[in-house]
């Protein structure tokens, strides 16, 4: 490799990063065009730009090393070529037989091509460690399949990546107690503060008790002592807000909208501005089939939630369902690169249980 090449790698890295792509993608083509030979910048260009063709043209020439057969591999599975993804992901796997992303594209190759799914969800537990790049097109073509065999799928639910074993029941313990101390604080501030209102007591009697039994994880109580709340005082800010969350969770999207806007027009101004609110937004939007009002949602949530990977997730799906199969593609990247319970693995082991195909 020249030093002339080193420079322009780099200096395209610097600018890629910057986010002057266009100008990255003209100094590697100034260095192809001037006979550069090193394969390192067609695949750099590739990268940048989504322009396969000089990594195309050296493959075809033999100039290019097997290994570049695996981005050549993503830019067709990306354009939905599965029989040339094929080619490529067989060249890369020549050079490199146990390189785990060429195996994970060549299975998602083979389910594109023929609907033949047993070598994706035989690979699934191992598809997190593939290159993230791999892992949104495979989940995509996942989804889509998902969706072509039970059109009511709305994905994967909503799950929060907890600790397994002994500590996982110790701080299950701590968080009963905490619940208890809260609730014995909550008691006392109530009987303090509303020490000569009978109906403020008996309001925040039933919300203090809610609260408790919600984080007993006894969700149907709860509920109940919510809506007691509610019904001595409709307007009650902390009954409304957990029926809304009680409600998504148990599916009554209609519901929740309706106590969404209770809730909101109560709170007072500034209340649907909430990160939180406009989250529950989105996902009644979502859940209710509504995908483009719930993507634009999202998309202005996501640099407020920057470590949740559902929002990225169902930017996807809406994007899927939209048919804007690169952005979701993209979309299920950026969630798969945030800790997950699991996603992808998840949902390529649902194609078997479903029988479905290639998905469009």
């Amino acid at each position: 490799m020249s030093l002339r090449s080193i420079y322009t790698l780099r200096r395209a890295a610097s600018l890629a990063r910057k986010g002057r792509t266009d100008d990255a993608a003209a100094r590697l083509r100034s260095a192809i065009d001037k006979k550069d030979q090193d394969p390192r910048l067609a695949i750099r260009l590739a990268l940048v730009s989504d322009d396969y063709a000089a990594l195309a043209k050296a493959a075809d020439e033999g100039q290019a090393s097997r290994a570049a057969h695996l981005f050549l591999a993503l830019g067709k599975l990306a354009k939905g070529n599965y029989k040339a993804g094929e080619r490529h992901c067989k060249k890369a796997l020549e050079a490199a037989p146990e390189n785990l992303t060429a195996k994970a594209l060549l299975a998602l190759a083979r389910f594109g091509g023929a609907g033949d799914a047993s070598a994706l969800v035989a690979l699934a537990p191992a598809l997190a460690h593939t290159s993230l790049r791999a892992q949104g097109l495979i989940l995509l073509a996942a989804e889509r399949a998902i969706v072509s065999a039970n059109p009511s799928d709305t994905g994967a639910p909503e799950v929060e990546d907890v600790t397994g074993g002994p500590l996982a029941w110790v701080l299950d313990l701590l968080d009963d107690l905490a619940i208890w101390v809260y609730w014995l604080i909550s008691i006392v501030m109530n009987l303090l503060i509303n020490a000569r209102d009978a109906e403020s007591r008996a309001v925040y009697w039933h919300v203090i008790e809610g609260d408790r039994l919600e984080g007993l994880r006894k969700n149907g109580p709860a509920v109940e002592r919510f809506k007691k709340a509610l019904e001595l005082r409709p307007g009650c800010i902390e009954a409304l807000e957990s029926m809304v969350k009680h409600q998504i969770l148990l599916g009554q999207y209609q519901e929740a909208e309706a106590t969404l806007a209770l809730f909101v027009q109560a709170a007072g101004e500034g209340a649907s501005d909430d990160p939180s609110v406009k989250k529950w937004q989105a996902d009644i939007a979502f859940f209710l089939g509504r995908t483009q009002e719930a993507k634009a949602l999202y998309q202005a949530l996501d640099a407020q939630f920057p470590l949740s990977y559902i929002i990225p997730y169902r930017i996807g799906l809406c994007a899927m369902a939209g048919n804007e199969l690169p952005l979701a593609a993209a979309s299920f990247q950026r969630a798969l690169g945030r800790i997950n319970p699991g996603l992808i693995a998840e949902r390529v082991k649902l194609l078997s249980s479903l029988g479905a195909g290639a998905g469009g």
